[in-house]
């Protein structure tokens, strides 16, 4: 059975309107196949207007020229979108700045909170 993301026509095109989304007859069986699509129009649209899309690990690197208080900011957004479920987001921001081992403790703490209740909330099934 194909999924259905949004039956509402009214938020349809709203979205189109304001977004600037096009509607396409496709059909999709999971949630993979799903993503799969989008970030391959997203792909092809940025390329073709001539930007190159950014590459996540380039950017994770640059978290090393961050001070801490921009470290701590950023820990508190991952923090939100975990409670928020975007949880493997906020597993990678929360690994990623741990890794680089500043010996801060109130970011070695938060860090390490924030993956920790990650994996509690993925291990409960909510």
């Amino acid at each position: 059975m194909p999924l259905r993301i949004c039956s509402n026509r009214f938020i349809v095109d709203k979205a189109y309107k304001r977004h600037g989304f096009e509607e396409c007859d496709v059909d999709f069986e999971t949630v993979a196949e799903v993503k799969a699509f989008l970030v391959g129009t997203y792909l092809q649209a940025v390329r073709h207007r001539g930007i190159e899309p950014i590459d996540l690990d380039g950017a994770i690197e640059l978290l090393r020229y961050a001070d801490d208080l921009t470290l701590l900011r950023f820990l508190n957004r991952a923090l939100q979108g975990a409670f928020e479920g975007k949880l493997n987001v906020a597993r990678r921001i929360a690994g990623d700045i741990l890794k680089l081992d500043r010996g801060n403790q109130r970011i070695t703490l938060l860090a390490t909170g924030i993956i920790e209740y990650c994996d509690k909330v993925e291990g409960s099934g909510k």
